[in-house]
């Protein structure tokens, strides 16, 4: 079993970001993925881990050499994780919906609308962990083949 972490869209926001620190540390997650708007705020929670963080780089984040997406695979299931603003999500999720299934992910991670969302759209699972400068971040358990997102808040 393989159990995670899911923020995005911290934008500067330190108390909130130390407050995810000691949820990661309480849940002992395996890693974090970061998806997008806030890198320095991932740089600080890496101080204040002991664990992997995965990030890509959102449409405010200014960095060079930061990736725009990433695929991972987590006991089986194939993931795909972007900040979400390439795909459109604040008007519709069909875009983002018909690229997981162009790179073969089951799931994917997705921020920029500040919305939390779980949701199955077309082959995949589409989850929005929601700002975490509003609280919000999201939880996936990978058990064999089996994925629980879970919505959260601080």
């Amino acid at each position: 079993m393989v159990k995670f972490g899911v923020v995005s869209d911290s934008h500067g926001a330190k108390i909130r970001t130390e407050m995810f620190a000691e949820v990661v540390r309480r849940e002992k997650y395996d890693f974090i993925v970061f998806l997008g708007d806030g890198l320095s705020d991932m740089r600080a929670l890496s101080k204040l881990v002991d664990c992997e963080i995965r990030t890509v780089a959102g449409n405010c984040d200014f960095a060079i050499g930061v990736d725009r997406e990433l695929q991972f695979t987590v006991e089986g299931v194939r993931f795909v994780a972007l900040h979400g603003d390439k795909y459109s999500v604040k008007y519709a999720l069909t875009g983002l919906s018909y690229h997981a299934e162009s790179v073969n992910a089951q799931v994917a991670l997705f921020g920029h609308t500040h919305r939390p969302t779980c949701e199955w759209l077309g082959n995949a699972i589409l989850v929005n962990p929601g700002a975490l400068k509003d609280g919000k971040y999201a939880e996936v358990v990978v058990d064999k083949n089996d994925v629980r997102p879970t919505l959260r808040s601080l």
